[in-house]
């Protein structure tokens, strides 16, 4: 489930849709907050493994087939101009869900900084 949720974000940052972005952080506020936290993590570790791909390190890739298939495409996007501040995103993101923040605020504005970083 989190990695569909994953890739559609990420195909919204990139086009970007910012009305289908709304949908969708609606969809992912209605999660409990340790799902919401868990969903965050799991984008962190996904993160890292498309770096990996890209700086071309396959020994240290942990993937089911199913993400190495799509990471083949999105990989490129995942480089060293945007990794720490996409992972200073989501960690934001799970600190923000820890203090109670609204969800559908967080994931929308998590959203939206990744359309600016996926781009760089």
């Amino acid at each position: 489930y989190f990695f569909e949720k994953f890739q559609e974000m990420m195909r919204l940052a990139y086009t970007p849709k910012v009305f289908e972005l709304t949908k969708w952080a609606d969809e992912m506020a209605g999660l409990g907050r340790d799902r919401q936290k868990a969903f965050f993590s799991f984008s962190l570790r996904m993160i890292r493994e498309y770096f990996m791909m890209n700086m071309n390190h396959s020994d240290l890739i942990y993937l089911k087939q199913e993400e190495k298939e799509w990471g083949d495409r999105f990989a490129p996007f995942i480089n060293e101009r945007n990794i720490f501040p996409l992972f200073k995103e989501f960690e934001t993101g799970i600190e923000h869900i820890s203090y109670n923040g609204n969800p559908r605020i967080i994931f929308l504005d998590t959203a939206l900084r990744v359309v600016k970083l996926i781009k760089r």
